[in-house]
């Protein structure tokens, strides 16, 4: 488990920026009986703040579909019970899914993360989501 404190500040941003946590496997059901949303596995590690959330602050202004993020490491519950949920994918985190219907149409997985940035994320989904 990581120091409080650390996530406490980690969620506050995700928060502020409109991201919607899933703390239970109830709230996780309720999600993933949403036609279509984003799934964040969010992180304390270095490439989540200087990647990933960024570049969900980005899309969180430019798309209509929801977006839920379950902290890895945090909500054990909650996280374990939305992997699941994500079939033909490893734990990792962070990660983000494009999910419709309770299927997953598009992911980016922590190895791909790590070699982009928060504009390239916000890109990539965007570009993904013009297309479905």
């Amino acid at each position: 488990m990581y120091p409080k404190e650390l996530v406490d500040k980690i969620r506050r941003e995700t928060v502020s920026f409109g991201l919607v946590e899933l703390k239970s496997e109830q709230e996780v059901k309720k999600a993933f009986s949403e036609n279509s949303f984003i799934l964040f596995f969010n992180s304390v590690c270095g490439c989540t703040s200087r990647v990933v959330r960024p570049g969900l602050a980005l899309l969180v202004k430019d798309t209509k579909i929801p977006i839920y993020s379950v902290f890895a490491g945090a909500d054990f519950s909650a996280c374990e019970y939305a992997r699941s949920l994500i079939k033909g994918y490893p734990p990792s985190s962070p990660s983000l899914f494009i999910i419709k219907n309770g299927e997953v149409l598009f992911a980016l997985e922590r190895q791909q993360l790590h070699s982009m940035t928060g504009e390239d994320v916000y890109s990539e989904v965007v570009s993904f989501l013009k297309e479905v």
